[in-house]
Order: structure tokens, then C-alpha cells, then sequence
């Protein structure tokens, strides 16, 4: 220190722990080696459900120290317990049985069992958080099948993060269950090479699965095997070459896993599927969309749906054949997608009475694809006709009048004419009397001049 002729000071600032975050469980295939948190990262996913032989983890959030958690060892397990109460329906009574990480044979009694927990080696991949693997495949008389369980996590106040008295305890909504595959279930499979089958399971997500389709050989006498991997979301989708196989043909498929420990799934077996012809998924689709019947007093527009089962934006030229005349369109449809374009407004009136079969394709490249359809027209007024027959009836009550017949004038036909035309000219507005009666008044009249003359 003789020679320290340089001078400095700086401060460090102690903030209280900030307390822990959640605690969420997750899963891992039963065979993968999960011992660093890099391969807890590449293998486990969050669950809730766990499945027999598959590794179940606890994650404990936002513990912290990072400058501390280097020298965080399997000591720190005495502040920690994980606690699995399992509880299963028996005849008299509940049988109850306690799983605790802190028990072991000297303080367990003949219902307490020891539960193996280890905590997953940080190395250069700590985040924060603490993972903590929980064996509960070797705990004793554990129960898959019909138990229900609860599980908590708990810090105690013997730890240096945890204030005195006041603990840290999550309860997790965690269930256990037996392993299971199962298929969808499906008739039959296309004569393709990428003919898929899909299923569910509850084994952990990553999980490996083999799958085959197998025809005896007095169907179609082929076998294919093949393989795939529990997604995420806990379905698989085997895919299967069977292109080339005689359509028609029976045939089986089987999953299974390629575990074998103990609680295994059985095989997934879907049997007596048919060979299909090839599904021509990729290329287009062909509908229709009019008033299959109008009258010659309506009209229809024809348009053509074209769908697009392709991943790329395709050209269609759609073309309409009816009553001997050709309409065409071109319409570009995205992939995956559907577009209605009309090929023409056919008119009853123009077309007639009847019923006009057509025809409309659409092409693509080397796709093809057709609709047959049929328009009928009917006879527009056929119900006004009746109605006008029905009217035509109330005029006989016209020929019925016999007071025209009983008219003894010499001009008595006129006069039934005359009585029509009255009918009309006294709508018209004369007042008081007819034709008739002006005709009569002005010859006498002239009558009477007449004879004054005289």
C-alpha cells in the first residue's frame, strides 16, 4: 500500500428479493436425457397432463441470484419440497397416500413415500428460472390409472430468498394418466405417396412413434413402415407410400412407440381401410351457382366456383355450354383459395319454355375439372290464365239480364245493343237519360215543327 497512488470509491446496492414467480409443470419424452437446462429447452414442454413413464418437471420463475445460482448444488433441495397427495376411491374408504421429496425411511410412515426430486444443472443457460426433475415413475404404488392427485411446491423459510415465517407454496393443477395412441377414424387411404394417417395421444410432445400399412396377400400384399413424432399440440400424422398398390385393396395400420417401460401404450390399430384412387388434392375444383328453375318472365346469372387445392396462383379458363351457344371466361384463383367468376345471365324469355342441360369445364395446366348441370323454364302466367278463365265465367251473368228480352220495341235488338252502349256513354257523364231517350225527344221535336208548318 506504500506505493497506492490511485484513488477511487464506488457503491454496491443490496435490493430486497423481489419474490418468486410461478410454478408450471412440464413433460419430456420418457427416453430423452434431460440433465442441463439445454436439453430441459430442446425436450420439455409445458403440460399439465402427464403420462406414465413420461419425465415430469417443475419450473420454478423468476428465482434469480444470478450471480449466486453458480454455486446453487443439490443442498439446496433441503429448503425445497415437492408434494404429491394421491387420493383413490376404495370400497369402505379413500385410500390416501402422501408423496413428499423430504420423506425418506426414517420419517415415513406406512402412507408417506419418498418422492425423488434433482435439480437440473444450470451451467451457462440460467435465465432466471429453476428447474427441478421430479421421478415420479419409481415412487411406490403410484397410481396412473385411477387416482386423482395434487400436487405443491413449496420453499420454506430455511432458505436464504425466503423471509422468516412467511414460505413460498404453489399448488399446480397437474393430472396423471395412463399412456394412449389412438387413430382418427378414417375409411380408407389414397393410392399416393404420401397417403397420411392421423391420430392422438397423450404421451409427451417430441415422442417417437412407428407406424405401418399392412394388406394381406390376398388383397394387395403389400406392407409399408413408417415413422413419425408427437407434435406440440399431441397429434401425429404417419405418412404412408402406397402409390402403385392395387386400388381397392384392404388393408390395416398400426402405431405403436418405440418405449417399452413400464404402462407402454398398446398399438393403435385401424383395420379393413380400402386403397382409394389417387386423391388429386393439388389440383382444381369445379361448382356452380344459379336458380336451377325461373320463368320466361325471369332471368339467371350462371357463374362458375373455382377452387384452387394447390399451394400456387393458378390461371383457369372456364368455359359454359348452353342451348348451342359457348360463353368463356379466364379467372386467376390464389392458392388454396376460391373464386366465382359469371359466364353469362340466361334470360326466359329468350330461351323458352323447357329444360336446357349445360355444361361447364375449367382448365389449368395439365388440370382439368367439370360440372353438369340442368336450367328449367316454365311458362310465365300459367297461373294468371286460370285466374282470367274464372272471370270470363262471371260474364254469363251479362246473358242472364232478360229485361233486354222483354223490351217489345221493333227495334228490340238495337235496343239491347243501345242498352250496352248507354251503359258505357253513361259512364261518361250524361245526366238524367240515355242516347236512346235524346234520339226519341229530338224527333218528336221536329215532329211537332213539322206540323206547325202544316
Amino acid at each position: 500500500m506504500d506505493n497506492f497512488d490511485d484513488y477511487d470509491r464506488d457503491r454496491l446496492v443490496v435490493n430486497d428479493h423481489g419474490g418468486f414467480g410461478d410454478t408450471v409443470s412440464s413433460v419430456a419424452p420418457a427416453d430423452d436425457d434431460v440433465s442441463t437446462l439445454e436439453d430441459f429447452d430442446e425436450s420439455a414442454t409445458e403440460a399439465d397432463t402427464i403420462a406414465q413413464g413420461d419425465q415430469l418437471f417443475l419450473t420454478l420463475e423468476d428465482f434469480g441470484a444470478d450471480a449466486a445460482v453458480a454455486n446453487i448444488d443439490d443442498a439446496f433441495l433441503d429448503d425445497v419440497s415437492v408434494e404429491i397427495v394421491q387420493e383413490k376411491s376404495g370400497i369402505v374408504s379413500d385410500d390416501v397416500n402422501t408423496y413428499n421429496s423430504t420423506f425418506d425411511g426414517d420419517n415415513a410412515s406406512a402412507d408417506e413415500y419418498a418422492l425423488g426430486v434433482s435439480l437440473i444443472d444450470v451451467e451457462d443457460d440460467y435465465d432466471g428460472d429453476l428447474v427441478f426433475a421430479v421421478n415420479i415413475n419409481d415412487a411406490t404404488d403410484f397410481d396412473f390409472a385411477e387416482a386423482n392427485h395434487e400436487v405443491s411446491f413449496t420453499v420454506h423459510d430455511t432458505n436464504d430468498y425466503v423471509a422468516e415465517d412467511d414460505e413460498y407454496e404453489a399448488e399446480l393443477d397437474t393430472s396423471f394418466e395412463e399412456r394412449n395412441i389412438e387413430w382418427d377414424d378414417i375409411d380408407s387411404l389414397p393410392a399416393e405417396s404420401d397417403a397420411t394417417a392421423t391420430g392422438t395421444t397423450n404421451v409427451a410432445p417430441g415422442t417417437e412413434l412407428e407406424a405401418d400399412a399392412d394388406s394381406p396377400s390376398d388383397e394387395g400384399g403389400f406392407v409399408d413402415y413408417t415413422d413419425t413424432v408427437v407434435a406440440e399440440d399431441y397429434t401425429f400424422a404417419a405418412e404412408f407410400d402406397l402409390e402403385g398398390e392395387q386400388v381397392g385393396s384392404l388393408f390395416d395400420i398400426t402405431a405403436s412407440e418405440t418405449y417399452s417401460g413400464d404402462g407402454a401404450a398398446e398399438d393403435a390399430v385401424l383395420e379393413d381401410l380400402t386403397l382409394s384412387g389417387a386423391d388429386d388434392a393439388t389440383g382444381i375444383e369445379l361448382g356452380a351457382d344459379y336458380d336451377e328453375e325461373i320463368t320466361t318472365e325471369e332471368s339467371t346469372d350462371i357463374d362458375a366456383v373455382v377452387t384452387n387445392n394447390g399451394d400456387d396462383n393458378q390461371t383457369v379458363d372456364v368455359e359454359l355450354e348452353l342451348d348451342g351457344e359457348t360463353y368463356t371466361e379466364s379467372v386467376d384463383v390464389d392458392g388454396d383459395d376460391s373464386e366465382t367468376v359469371t359466364l353469362t345471365t340466361a334470360d326466359g324469355a329468350d330461351l323458352g319454355e323447357g329444360a336446357f342441360d349445360f355444361t361447364i369445364t375449367a382448365e389449368s395446366g395439365s388440370d382439368d375439372a367439370s360440372y353438369d348441370g340442368t336450367l328449367t323454364v316454365t311458362e310465365a302466367g300459367d297461373d294468371d290464365e286460370d285466374d282470367s278463365d274464372d272471370s270470363d265465367d262471371s260474364d254469363d251473368s251479362d246473358d242472364s239480364d232478360d229485361s233486354d228480352d222483354s223490351d217489345d220495341s221493333d227495334d228490340s235488338d238495337d235496343s239491347d245493343d243501345s242498352d250496352d252502349d248507354g251503359d258505357d256513354d253513361s259512364d261518361d257523364g250524361t245526366p238524367g237519360f240515355g242516347v236512346a231517350v235524346a234520339v226519341v225527344a229530338l224527333l218528336a221535336a221536329a215532329m211537332l215543327a213539322l206540323r206547325r208548318q202544316n
